[in-house]
């Protein structure tokens, strides 16, 4: 099983800022794994890094050869 990682790890990997990775991870637009924080409504969030790479690679688009 592949460990997880925090939003500060995230970060570095992706270059944004931890406080963007979490945001675009309550947004949707990252793939993530949120765990709820007892009855406070308020979840921890972690991902993997082969989610993060294919995020990566489907951002990127590379010109159709000749």
């Amino acid at each position: 099983m592949e460990p997880l990682i925090d939003a500060k790890a995230a970060s570095r990997y992706l270059g944004y800022a931890p406080i963007t990775i979490l945001r675009m991870a309550r947004a949707g637009k990252l793939p993530t794994i949120a765990f709820p924080i007892g009855a406070t409504g308020k979840y921890l969030y972690k991902f993997r890094i082969s989610q993060l790479e294919a995020y990566v690679k489907s951002l990127t688009r590379l010109p159709k050869a000749a």
